[in-house]
């Protein structure tokens, strides 16, 4: 029986990103890159992608990559001073191309005497071979380098749109090979035993990403299985549950191996379809690589096609839930990202 982790997803292979910030601290608005990675960190990204402040020098970043395996997707920001309108965003592909040699070997005495800046980091890694085919550059046009902790009102102003730039050229990457299926389970005649399918159907009158599928299984879980084996990355299970807590409370949860035996994460009688079905799935090796579960604490359960006020404002908060989960995609040449 293949184990929980090894599914057909995961031998696709989720593609690789590195999002990296550039720059110096306390320079003003050079100090972008460092501040802005600190801060990516703590925010809610795909799976395959990673942040990181690639601050410490080109030939540290260069030694650094050499001990990974490799990156589909590198995208590197900073601010930088070329003349252009302050505050501008702007984002290209690198193309790969080098300088003469004699500005490679400046580049390197530069690097080796602690030079940091977002140039000389292309340069080194090009000519050592370090980068990966595709490689974007998304700029914020400096107003000012002097010494300060604090941006200027122009780079301030443009944050928002920079954000927005590098999640739009990170997750297109991964949401373009990546399949998410989003399966309700329940019984609409059995009052908050409808849960899922409420939420499933909430979620089909809304725009969702290309990646996203939605699955009515209702009361059987052999659609379910049948579904799965056309091969998903990420599967996300909506159900009401019993935890003996307050009625309306949503769980959130990933089932590990243990879930998967006896009588699974403790639900209704019907409800135990989930784990069986993610049971035969397993034992097929088509389940997902992640897998969330998405439970509503029931009140009643009695014959009925309304669900109980607590459960039915859940039904909004799991749609939140849900949203944040599956991801959304925002909205060659160096182009000027607008709104800025």
């Amino acid at each position: 029986m293949p184990d929980l982790h090894t599914t057909c997803a995961q031998r696709r292979r989720s593609p690789r990103v590195l999002i990296g910030g550039v720059g110096y601290r306390n320079l003003r608005d050079l100090s972008l890159g460092p501040v802005l990675a600190d801060r990516l960190t703590h925010d809610s990204w795909p799976e395959g992608i990673e942040i990181e402040d690639l601050s410490y020098g080109p030939i540290g970043v260069m030694h650094n990559l050499d001990d990974r395996p490799p990156y589909d997707r590198l995208i590197l920001f900073a601010g930088v001073k070329r003349g252009r309108e302050p505050g501008r965003v702007f984002s290209y592909r690198w193309g790969h191309r080098l300088p003469p040699a004699d500005e490679i070997q400046a580049r390197v005495a530069e690097a080796v005497t602690g030079v940091i800046s977002l140039d000389n980091l292309l340069i080194i890694l090009e000519h050592f071979g370090k980068l990966p085919k595709d490689v974007v550059v998304v700029e914020v046009e400096a107003v000012e380098e002097g010494w300060g902790e604090d941006f200027t009102p122009p780079v301030q102003a443009a944050m928002p749109s920079l954000i927005a730039e590098i999640r739009r050229c990170a997750c297109d990457e991964i949401l373009a090979a990546r399949k998410t299926l989003v399966a309700g389970f329940g019984n609409v005649l059995l009052g908050d035993d409808g849960f899922g399918v409420r939420v499933l159907k909430r979620l089909s009158t809304a725009a969702l990403p290309d990646h996203v599928q939605l699955l009515d299984v209702g009361i059987g879980g052999f659609d379910l299985v049948l579904k799965l084996m056309e091969g998903f990355d990420e599967l996300v299970v909506v159900d009401a549950a019993r935890r003996h807590q307050a009625p309306g409370t949503l769980y959130q949860f990933t089932p590990s191996a243990g879930d998967l035996h006896d009588e699974g994460w403790g639900v209704d009688p019907h409800l135990t379809e989930p784990t069986r079905a993610l049971k035969l799935v397993r034992a097929l090796g088509s389940l997902p690589a992640k897998v969330t579960v998405i439970a509503c604490e029931p009140r009643d359960c009695a014959p009925g096609l309304e669900l109980s006020p607590e459960v039915a404002r859940a039904v909004d908060q799991a749609e939140d839930t849900i949203r944040r989960l599956i991801g959304s995609s925002v909205s060659g040449s160096e182009s000027a990202v607008t709104g800025t």
